[in-house]
């Protein structure tokens, strides 16, 4: 039932970066195949290639309509669904839980609440709200580029997320919109929640658009909110795009991907669909027969996580083409996700076996002890290229902390999402590193670990980064942006590139200047590869090693750790919580879990990441890993 027809999901590569893959349209063999094309690891149920394997699927619609007042989660999308909320009156709506879909579309929805938020994909990167009154649109940490708005009245959006993302947001007015504010805001509560609270930092009132104006709200540079002119009519009534408008829709149009019927046409770079343009589409939509069963679809969503690897000619020849981009380069920045650690004993999130794909599945996911991982040869040989400046900043968004055991010095790194070996005081602002797992795993995500700081005896927290979770360091975001901005090349090493705003950090590198580099090295497919001039296939452990070799650096260190040089535990500490039998938490000092959760500890069937459901049924009661 898979359409053959080849229509690739990947965008036009921008400006003059282009991709030396050479895998362009399928990756699972066969004939037609260039030999130079990466090869399928492991297997998969079904046929499919990669990313663009739902490229060959219909859009199938997922359709919400005429709600009164209920209260929604929307879960289990793939990356074919276009999400439809139709006709809503006093609706809340929840798009989470680190899933992937094409698009969400509010059409006729009246005083609701539309919340896209968690790390949700969106395939197409764009959000529509078409003749909706009085509702509030918000966005958190996802990469929606485009917001179009379409007869939308008295309605306010609001996007939340770090600088790297929000500058990329672009929200435009069509014809018909009036009384529309934009506000800017950020997260004012940690707390494990489906109800988004924040804390407004802009607003932003939106002149009407009409047949003569109509308007696009960016958020960039991010300390103030404003509106450019997007289209203007002629003295016959044409609509024109302005100047500034042009600029708008080229750069949307790299980096966003028509999903709906005659999309095609209406996201050419000129391109200003109508109101009834878009209606008409969603209608061929709803009225579409989708004819693909379960299995087929299951097997689609199975060939998005297939992994590839590059033959070794094809590898060699891309590692000679980055040697060469490290030494030219004056600034080489370096970001990492869990792939760079699977070979260290942590498994990675979106592989075959990784943490959510099993999940999606409705598999145990077994939890691993951080401490027993160590430090990969891709850790090592990172240290070993910053130390003989071929590196010059490290930007991870692993909590694993291996980078920093590898002997990487502490000045050179930011850890975005936190280290499970780091804490921080929240009065003077210290961090101190310990040779011991500190985090909490209390469920209400106060992040207090029940130490305090020996400096200014201050509460000290953990610095883990939870979904819609607060930075304990805003330093960090800042500094990770300056660095990705000033780099020559970003090597992104073992990273789907699916987390926001993390994610948003390597593009930042090509900014506009042909001369910088984006170089991807994963597995699987990412979001960005279109944009990437180097884009490999393999394991990071056989691309560094291979790397190295070609700078010419045969023997490095791969034995140091320095975990045992920072702070150990306290001997009480230590000695109260090898007398527990079992390590639980509870979000105050009120005893222990139920008995029916208790019985499920003991059964090896509890896992604090998987329960947010038990939490719902139990009341806030969980506990931390061993």
């Amino acid at each position: 039932m898979l359409d053959q027809t080849d229509t690739s999901s990947n965008t036009s590569t921008p400006g003059a970066h282009t991709t030396t893959t050479t895998a362009t349209t399928s990756h699972n063999g066969g004939d037609g195949c260039l030999a130079s094309q990466p090869q399928v690891l492991g297997s998969v149920s079904g046929t499919g290639t990669g990313t663009g394997c739902f490229a060959r699927v219909a859009k199938r619609p997922v359709v919400h309509e005429g709600g009164r007042g209920e209260m929604k989660r929307v879960l289990q999308c793939f990356s074919n669904d276009v999400v439809i909320i139709s006709a809503a009156l006093s609706c809340s709506y929840t798009v989470a839980q680190n899933q992937r879909l094409s698009m969400v579309v509010c059409v006729g929805c009246r005083n609701c609440t539309i919340s896209i938020l968690d790390s949700v994909v969106l395939t197409s990167r764009t959000v529509r709200m078409v003749n909706c009154d009085s509702c509030t649109l918000e966005i958190e940490d996802v990469d929606a580029r485009k917001v179009e708005c379409y007869g939308t009245v008295n309605s306010k959006v609001v996007v939340l997320g770090d600088e790297a993302l929000l500058e990329n947001v672009r929200i435009l007015w069509r014809e018909g919109c009036s009384g529309n504010t934009v506000q800017r805001a950020e997260m004012s509560n940690t707390l494990l929640s489906y109800t988004l609270r924040y804390k407004v930092l802009n607003t932003l009132e939106v002149p009407p658009s009409i047949t003569a104006k109509q308007w696009c709200t960016s958020l960039f540079p991010i300390n103030y909110i404003h509106n450019v002119l997007l289209a203007t009519a002629n003295d016959d009534g044409l609509v024109k795009v302005t100047s500034e408008g042009e600029v708008i829709l080229e750069q949307l149009n790299r980096v966003t991907q028509a999903c709906l019927p005659e999309d095609d046409a209406h996201n050419l770079p000129m391109g200003l669909p109508t109101t009834e343009a878009i209606l008409r589409s969603l209608s061929t939509l709803r009225a579409t027969p989708f004819l693909l069963s379960k299995a087929e679809l299951q097997a689609a969503y199975d060939a998005e996580r297939v992994e590839y690897e590059d033959s070794v000619s094809v590898l060699q020849q891309k590692v000679r083409e980055v040697a060469e981009i490290l030494k030219r380069g004056s600034h080489n920045v370096c970001f990492t996700g869990a792939g760079i650690s699977t070979s260290g004993g942590i498994p990675d999130f979106r592989g075959p076996q990784g943490m959510w794909t099993l999940k999606d599945k409705g598999e145990h996911v077994k939890g691993k002890n951080v401490s027993r991982a160590r430090p990969t040869l891709a850790h090592y040989a990172v240290t070993e290229l910053a130390r003989r400046n071929l590196l010059h900043f490290i930007i991870t968004t692993n909590m694993d902390g291996l980078h920093l055991r590898s002997g990487l010095p502490p000045h050179m790194i930011v850890e975005l999402h936190g280290s499970c070996y780091k804490e921080w005081c929240r009065g003077c602002g210290k961090t101190h590193l310990r040779s011991f797992d500190v985090m909490t795993g209390f469920p209400n995500r106060d992040h207090i670990t029940g130490r305090s700081c020996k400096w200014c005896h201050e509460k000290l927290m953990d610095t883990i980064v939870h979904f819609s979770d607060l930075y304990r360091t805003p330093m960090d975001p800042m500094t990770a942006l300056y660095h990705s901005r000033k780099a020559n090349a970003m090597l992104v090493l073992g990273s789907s590139l699916n987390v926001q705003s993390a994610s948003s950090y390597p593009e930042k590198c090509l900014g506009d200047s042909a001369s910088s580099k984006l170089i991807i090295v994963n597995l699987q497919n990412t979001p960005y590869d279109s944009m990437a001039s180097v884009r490999i296939y393999a394991r990071t452990d056989v691309f560094m090693a291979a790397l190295m070799q070609e700078l010419g650096i045969s023997s490095f260190d791969t034995e140091q750790d320095c975990l045992h040089s920072w702070d150990p535990m306290d001997p009480e500490e230590q000695a109260a919580k090898a007398a527990k039998k079992y390590n639980v938490y509870t979000m105050a000092d009120d005893g222990p879990p139920p008995e029916s959760i208790l019985n499920l500890i003991r059964a090896g069937q509890y896992s604090f990441r998987n329960t947010v459901e038990t939490i719902e049924k139990h009341g806030p009661l969980t506990m931390g890993g061993d």
